[in-house]
Order: structure tokens, then sequence, then C-alpha cells
């Protein structure tokens, strides 16, 4: 018989991929997810690693097989990554100040490395600096959408998660939830 603590794991797991994956199918502004907070909460809060980092990119292969491709998926997937591993360097302490400082910086980083997947593999701007100058230019709007949702998405999942933690019943709720360790 599976262990409590397991199924509840994957139970939340399932749930928190799944809502990520609903909200990418849902209409809504572009770039307006919880991609990148989810990505980040993954990283703080779930105990392997491996899977803080896999629950995100399943979460887009899942939506992705219905949004379809494109030729700059492998840099929007490496983006997620790099922010998963930044992640989990900067909030290894778990404080709310290391998670704020990941919630800024992780928009940045995606539209960085996103942007430049876009100059670097299409024939949407010219292989120049000038061209990657535009195409960081015409980026800035799904950049401030990003910053926005993924500041909202992380006080969502990480208010309650620092709540929890801080409470003196902890330990108790951390036995019936499995956002705490």
């Amino acid at each position: 018989m599976m262990n409590t603590k397991l199924v509840k794991r994957i139970l939340f797991g399932l749930t928190l991929t799944l809502a990520v994956v609903l909200a990418r199918l849902i209409p809504h502004a572009p770039n307006f997810t919880p991609l990148l907070a989810m990505t980040i909460f993954c990283a703080v809060s779930v105990e392997d690693k491996k899977w803080g980092l896999l629950m995100p990119l399943i979460a887009m292969g899942i939506s992705d097989i219905f949004l379809g491709w494109h030729a700059s998926m492998i840099f929007v997937y490496g983006a997620i990554i790099l922010v998963g591993v930044l992640s989990i360097f900067l909030c290894k302490s778990q404080k709310i100040s290391s998670v704020a400082m990941a919630t800024l910086i992780s928009p940045l980083v995606f539209y960085g490395v996103t942007n430049f997947g876009v100059w670097a593999v299409t024939s949407m701007y010219s292989k120049t600096f000038i061209g990657l100058y535009m195409s960081y230019i015409a980026g800035l709007p799904f950049l401030k959408v990003s910053m926005s949702s993924t500041v909202l998405f992380s006080c969502i999942l990480f208010v309650p998660f620092f709540m929890l933690k801080q409470s003196n019943i902890r330990e108790k709720l951390s036995e019936r939830f499995v956002l705490i360790r």
C-alpha cells in the first residue's frame, strides 16, 4: 500500500500541474499565466528538486500539445529550466526576500532568453545587433504582463506557504497538506 504522505504529494503535484495547464489553455492576455510562479514555487516547495524542475516542463508539454509548437520552443523550455535552477539556488533559505528576488528576476530571464530565441531562429528580425535590439523592444509589452502575472501568482502560491511555515500549527498541517516539509 502507498504511503499516505506520498499520495498527498503526488496529488498536490498533479493538481498544481493541471492548474497551470488549464491556465495556459483558457483565454488570457499573452504571457499572463502562472507558469513562472509555478516554476519558482516548485523549486522552493518540492523536496525532490528533480520533480520540482520537471513539473513546469510537464505542464508546458501538455498544454503545448493543444497550443502548438514553434521554432523557438527550445528557448522557451530552456528559459523555464533556467528559471527553475536559478530559483533553487536563490531560494535555498526559503526566505520571503529570496522568493521576492526570484519572482522579479524570473520574468527578466524568461524575456531575455525567449526574445533572443525568436531573433536567433526565426526570420522576423535581421541577424544583426539592430535586429536583436528590435526583438527585445517588441517583447517589452510581454515582459510587463509576464512580470505582473508572476508577481500575482507568486503571491497566491507563496502567501499560504509562508503563513503555514510560520504558524505554530505547522506540524499538524504539514501532515494534512503537502505544501510544507
